[in-house]
């Protein structure tokens, strides 16, 4: 598939992991909320609407190309 990330970059392969959805019913989010939002180390944020979130192609992606992922596409995961 192609992933198209929001700092301009694009990368066509198979990229895997961890359904988010899987990862936020573990934690015990609170799947009736509007939105899922995230802060980084670096400040930067963002968020989704809960139905994206939900969603079984949206993952917590750990490998690409069946190798662990590289720091050039976001190591160690990226949503």
């Amino acid at each position: 598939t192609r992933h198209i990330c929001v700092e301009g970059w694009s990368a066509i392969g198979k990229w895997g992991g961890v359904p988010f959805a899987t990862f936020l019913k573990a934690i015990g989010a609170d799947l009736s909320a509007r939105y899922v939002s995230f802060k980084c180390a670096d400040d930067y944020y963002t968020s989704i609407d809960m139905a994206t979130a939900l969603h079984p192609q949206t993952i917590i992606a750990l490998t690409y190309d069946g190798q662990i992922l590289p720091r050039k596409y976001g190591y160690p995961m990226k949503l």
